[in-house]
C-alpha cells in the first residue's frame, strides 16, 4: 500500500483495523482485496472523498463478521461490487495509461505487480515470487523499448508516429535487470530483442518469445496470452497496452460483474502489510 499510495496513504488502515479478528488466511484476503479496490479508485482517478465515506462504513460492517462464509458475502458485496462499478473506466485508464500519467513510484508499482503476477501463476508463490519489494527495489529499472532518445536505426527501424508519445506508454515499458538494461541503451528492437531473452522476468522474455516448457504446463498457461514481437512500431505498442490492459484485469480481479467468483489467494503483495 505504501508502494501504491504513498506514505500519506492512511485510509485503508480503518478496515484492516476492523478485520484485526479475522483469522490469518482471512486478513491477508481483505489486505489483498483493499489493495486492488484501491488500485481500482487511484487508476479510474475515483474522487477521494468517496472511499473515505464507504470505508467506515464498511468497517462497521466488517467487525460483524465471525465466519469464513460471512467474509466471502461481505467481499462480494463491497469489494467485488465497487470494482465492477469501475470496470469500463479501469480497461479505458489502463489503455490510455502513460509514464506521464502517473507519479514515478505508482508506475513502479503497476510493472512489478503485472511482472510479479505472471511469475506467481507460472511458478506460485515462492521466496523469489512472493514479495514485491523484490521486483520494486531488487536491482530492476524500467525499460523503455523503443527508446526515450532512440538512435537514428531504431528511428528507421520502428517507423512512423510520434515518438515521444509512444515511448511514455505503458505498451512500451518493461522490466528490466540493472545489467541488462545498461546494455540496451538507445538501440533499434531489433539488437534488443536477443538481449530480452536473457532476463529472468517472464513478462520481459516474453517480448522476444513466448517461452516454452511443455504442453499444458503452469508456465505455458501464465504466458498464453502474452505475445512475441518480431518488430516494433506504432501497432506493437498498442497491441502490447491491449495485452497489459487485460492482464492487469486479472492482476487487481478488476470483473464486469460482481459475482465474487474470484476470492483470490492470498499473496505476499498484500501479506507485506503485516510485516511493516
Amino acid at each position: 500500500m505504501q508502494c501504491l499510495g504513498g506514505k500519506a496513504a492512511r485510509q485503508h488502515l480503518i478496515l484492516l483495523l476492523a478485520g484485526r479478528h479475522l483469522s490469518g488466511d482471512l486478513f491477508d484476503r481483505l489486505c489483498q482485496e483493499v489493495e486492488n479496490l484501491f488500485f481500482c479508485y487511484v487508476i479510474t482517478r475515483e474522487p477521494t472523498r468517496d472511499f473515505e465515506r464507504d470505508f467506515p462504513r464498511w468497517a462497521a460492517e466488517l467487525r460483524r463478521v465471525r465466519t469464513s462464509e460471512q467474509f466471502g458475502k461481505f467481499v462480494i458485496d463491497r469489494f467485488a461490487s465497487a470494482r465492477s462499478g469501475l470496470s469500463a473506466r479501469f480497461e479505458d485508464a489502463m489503455r490510455r495509461l502513460t509514464s506521464d500519467s502517473v507519479q514515478k513510484y505508482r508506475l513502479r508499482y503497476i510493472l512489478a505487480k503485472l511482472t510479479q503476477f505472471i511469475e506467481l501463476e507460472a511458478y506460485g508463490e515462492t521466496e523469489g515470487t512472493r514479495w514485491l519489494s523484490r521486483y520494486i527495489s531488487g536491482g530492476y529499472e524500467i525499460e523503455h523499448i523503443l527508446p526515450e532518445n532512440p538512435s537514428n536505426d531504431s528511428i528507421y527501424e520502428f517507423g512512423s508516429g510520434d515518438l515521444d508519445e509512444l515511448a511514455q506508454r505503458l505498451g512500451n515499458l518493461v522490466l528490466a535487470e540493472k545489467s541488462i538494461n545498461a546494455s540496451l541503451g538507445n538501440q533499434a528492437y531489433s539488437k534488443k530483442r536477443p538481449v530480452y531473452l536473457q532476463s529472468q522476468l517472464l513478462l520481459t522474455r516474453s517480448l522476444a518469445e513466448r517461452p516454452k516448457v511443455g504442453s499444458s504446463t503452469r508456465i505455458d498457461q501464465a504466458v498464453a496470452n502474452l505475445y512475441p514481437f518480431d518488430q516494433w512500431n506504432a501497432a506493437s505498442i498498442e497491441k502490447r497496452q491491449q495485452d497489459l490492459a487485460g492482464l492487469a484485469r486479472r492482476t487487481w480481479d478488476i470483473s464486469g460483474t460482481a459475482s465474487g467468483a474470484g476470492l483470490p489467494s492470498a499473496t505476499a503483495c498484500a501479506t507485506e502489510l503485516t510485516d511493516q
